[in-house]
């Protein structure tokens, strides 16, 4: 049996996966950073926590993650909302 290294591309867990940014087609203006903010912001939007996005990035901290990315959770804030008043309810009986 091979490998997952000797594996064709397609069948190599995606971590193994590496694209150089020359290897890039420079079709309809698309880069490599294109691509690397499309898979970021996919990977966010699919709900992957963001430390590891940040890692895979290779970012310096989260905090360059989180600014870059925060707009893709804009259901961030509804989810909070439902939880503060999932707390409110067990705390107070659901009296205001």
């Amino acid at each position: 049996m091979a490998s997952q290294d000797q594996l064709p591309a397609n069948q190599r867990p995606l971590a193994q996966l590496t694209l150089e940014p020359e290897a890039v087609p420079h079709k309809a203006g698309l880069t490599f950073h294109d691509l690397r903010h499309t898979c970021a912001t996919a990977l966010i939007a699919a709900g992957a926590h963001a430390k590891v996005v940040e890692e895979r990035l290779g970012h310096a901290s989260i905090t360059t993650t989180l600014n870059q990315y925060v707009y893709v959770l804009p259901s961030t804030e509804a989810a909070l909302v439902r939880e503060m008043d999932k707390i409110y309810v067990t705390a107070y009986g659901g009296q205001r």
